[in-house]
């Protein structure tokens, strides 16, 4: 035989025999493969069934596969909401309680007289400045009517007493009392005449403090505010104020005073200030200039919003958590 033919026939036999090789090893790879897919698919099977029936006993059982994970959820918020309420109280409380005996202490009282005598300053400088009074006597009556502030001051934390034991009737006619005592004085001090000039100028604190951070906006401007018109605009204020009533004035409402309000409340209120406000730029409109009056427009507007926006916030919370209240 020649070796070329001899060489041809063991190749040929050699690929035959790895051509064998090859689909046994395929048999046994499809075989395991096969195996395993049927195990898998068992598994799946089974987990799919334990699923089913844990969500039909949760059914069963409340009615809705959801139903009982909402209910714990929303068990578990109430129960965080009524221990934030009861730690938040709490620390009212013993804010309050240290409030009180402070007033009771002469020196933490003195101290709270001096630290309200700067705030007089702050506020009455301008009149201070037209009285005609020796220092000892200037001294006297900026102590007087910072004794006024922390009165004022004293009954309203007396009037938050452990427990709910303080007498609101009590403590209002109290607080009278020592108002008119301080009130004597001070007239005693000033004359009938510039004593109704303070009382006068204490109306006026709320309208020529806006003022005044209106003519601070405008001090670094073009467009300045002179003194004839602060003076107007303040007297404009006042009056369009005491014309203006609210039907429910809530500019003083805070948070938890929320909870008894409803939403058409606080859209009246908000229309009225509205209204209000386009009646006061009506009336300011022929002494600012345009540039004084468009400023002024949107310092009201702002604050306006803004104060929109907090108190609805403020309302949503309050009634997040009466629904969520036992």
């Amino acid at each position: 035989m020649r070796s070329s033919t001899l060489i041809l026939s063991v190749s040929l036999i050699a690929a035959i025999g790895y051509a064998t090789f090859l689909q046994l090893e395929n048999s046994r790879l499809r075989s395991r493969f096969e195996s395993s897919s049927e195990s898998l698919g068992n598994g799946i099977q089974s987990a799919g069934s334990a699923r089913q029936q844990a969500a039909r006993a949760d059914e069963d059982a409340t009615g809705s596969p959801a139903s009982s994970v909402l209910a714990q959820e929303s068990e578990r918020l109430g129960q965080n909401e009524q221990s934030r309420e009861s730690e938040w109280r709490e620390r009212r409380r013993e804010r309050m309680e240290r409030m009180r005996s402070a007033f009771d202490d002469p020196q933490m009282r003195a101290d709270m007289i001096e630290q309200r005598m700067a705030r007089v300053d702050e506020r009455f400088a301008e009149f201070f400045k037209g009285l005609d009074l020796s220092p000892e006597d200037l001294e006297t009556l900026r102590v007087l009517m910072a004794e006024r502030g922390v009165v004022n001051w004293e009954m309203r934390m007396r009037s938050f007493a452990p427990g709910g034991d303080a007498d609101p009737e009590a403590l209002e006619a109290e607080r009278k009392r020592r108002r008119e005592l301080l009130d004597e004085e001070i007239v005693a001090l000033l004359g009938e005449e510039r004593a109704e000039d303070l009382k006068d100028y204490s109306e006026s604190l709320p309208y020529r403090e806006e003022v005044e951070r209106l003519e601070t906006s405008l001090s670094y401007t073009d467009a300045p505010l002179t003194k004839k018109q602060s003076k107007f605009l303040v007297q404009e204020l006042q009056r369009l104020d005491q014309m203006y009533a609210y039907t429910n004035d809530l500019s003083e409402r805070r948070g938890r005073d929320m909870a008894s309000l409803s939403r058409s409340e606080v859209d009246l209120y908000f229309a009225e200030r509205t209204a209000k406000e386009t009646a006061i730029l009506d009336s300011v409109a022929g002494v600012l200039t345009e540039e004084q009056l468009a400023a002024f427009a949107d310092r009201q507007m702002s604050e306006r919003e803004r104060d929109q926006r907090r108190m609805e916030f403020m309302l949503e919370n309050a009634q997040t958590r009466d629904r969520l209240s036992p």
